[in-house]
């Protein structure tokens, strides 16, 4: 998001600053145009109060849409409105909800009805209000539930653990963190990382049963390592960075790769890293200045990458061949780009902070965006449990479909934006989310 570069620690921050000229250090914490639409997909409304789905021919107006639930029950009722200029029939549901939510009454006189909606279950879904023309308009709606808690740390990585546990890693005036959080959000077990260690930004589960954390201090000669921890709190440290003495940058994402090895976004060198699990580093140069933020591992079996200052997403295979696509309009800069996931549909789905779009590239290069609302500055991606992609952003999580529709969840106790997202060991969606202070430390839950 458009702010992170305050959210940061201050030395990573004076770290990257450097840099910046250079274009090498990305480090970071973590209506659509029917132009940019797949084929056969319409266009769809952003927010609550956006605009009607409706053709722009069709006389049927409704409000607010798309109708967006953060809870369920009759507390969380609410009503729409269904207008049509001079019609004085009937308007007549058509629910393609089913048992999710109860509306009443099924049908309203014109020009002006109000139906009263309940959510009784999580998902989206469709209703259609028709009068007695044949006009419709359909009303898309939206119902996850949310729960919030606050960490007793800052929270900057998250990762579903190998032993079925939600993990994060952070930091605090005490000193950096890992942490097993149960589902109601309370700190399981915590372990405290070696003060020479520095902290972890990012974090995966590897093949071999530990978490896997790139690690980033201001303390030299180390300058941070590699931490690979057992689900028991035993840390392995294995070298990064060359030995100096001014330590520059860290480490930025980390993904398993389909040859099981650790592959990780390098700051300083830039390159792209390879890490087995016995700890054997092989790094990748890139070209160029531009330092890779993101790593996810593709559908092909190679590693794709985002290059914010370059505005180009990379693709490295596993013996080290790399190709490079560009993809934003405005070239590249600190939130040109965000993180990058590989989709359900065997794409890889990016986010562009600074231009307010998510992107999709196929493992052949063909790229198509979608224009989110402006400010939103989408950040982290991830691939839902119901073949959605989600989304974390300044104001809230958005869910954007295969087709190109998109939900935003306004989340307004959050009003301070959200981080990094994940699938929990429980299929929900868990998040971090700011503080007023800029830091992470709040733990979100989305049931979709």
């Amino acid at each position: 998001m458009r702010s992170f570069v305050t959210r940061i620690g201050g030395a990573r921050i004076a770290a990257c600053a450097a840099l910046l000229a250079l274009g090498a250090c990305a480090g970071r914490h973590g209506a659509l145009p029917s132009a940019d639409l797949p084929t056969g997909a319409q266009p769809a409304a952003l927010s609550p109060t956006a605009m009607h789905p409706g053709a722009a021919s069709d006389p049927i107006a409704i409000a607010p849409s798309p109708l967006v639930f953060e809870a369920l029950g009759t507390a969380n009722t609410r009503r729409v409105s269904v207008t049509e200029k001079g019609y004085r029939g009937r308007f007549v549901l058509r629910n393609g909800c089913g048992k999710r939510i109860h509306v009443t009454p099924a049908s309203a006189a014109g020009p002006k009805a109000t139906f009263a909606i309940v959510p009784l279950q999580t998902g989206t879904c469709n209703v259609a209000f028709a009068d007695a023309h044949g006009h419709s308009a359909v009303l898309t709606i939206a119902t996850v539930v949310v729960s919030a808690y606050t960490l007793p740390f800052w929270g900057w990585g998250l990762t579903a653990g190998p032993n079925g546990e939600l993990w994060a890693d952070g930091s605090s005036s005490s000193g950096a963190v890992v942490a097993a959080i149960a589902t109601d959000g309370s700190v399981a077990n915590s372990f405290a990382i070696p003060a020479s260690y520095g902290w972890g930004d990012w974090m995966t589960s590897g093949p071999d049963g530990n978490l896997w954390i790139p690690t980033f201090t201001t303390t030299a000669p180390n300058c941070g390592v590699m931490l690979a921890m057992t689900p028991a709190g035993q840390f392995n440290a294995y070298p990064v960075t060359t030995p100096s003495t001014s330590c520059v940058a860290g480490e930025n994402g980390i993904a398993v790769g389909s040859d099981g090895a650790l592959w990780f976004a390098q700051c300083v060198p830039n390159a792209i890293g390879r890490m087995t699990t016995g700890g054997a580093l092989t790094e990748f140069p890139l070209t160029g200045s531009a330092s890779p933020f993101n790593v996810t591992a593709g559908p092909d079996g190679a590693m794709w990458f985002t290059r914010p200052y370059a505005g180009a997403i990379g693709r490295i295979t596993t013996g080290g061949a790399i190709a490079q696509f560009p993809v934003t309009r405005s070239g590249g800069g600190i939130g040109a780009l965000g993180g990058i996931v590989a989709g359900p549909d065997r794409a890889l789905w990016f986010t562009e902070p600074d231009a307010d779009k998510i992107g999709r590239i196929t493992t052949t290069g063909s790229l198509r965006t979608f224009a989110l609302p402006k400010g939103l500055s989408p950040d982290m991606i991830v691939a839902g449990p119901d073949r959605a992609l989600w989304f974390t952003s300044a104001r809230g999580i958005g869910r954007i479909t295969l087709r190109g529709a998109v939900v935003v969840y306004p989340l307004p106790s959050l009003k301070y934006g959200t981080s990094k997202i994940v699938v929990g060991p429980d299929r929900a969606l868990w998040f971090t989310a700011w503080n007023s202070s800029g830091f992470p430390t709040i733990l979100g839950r989305i049931q979709p």
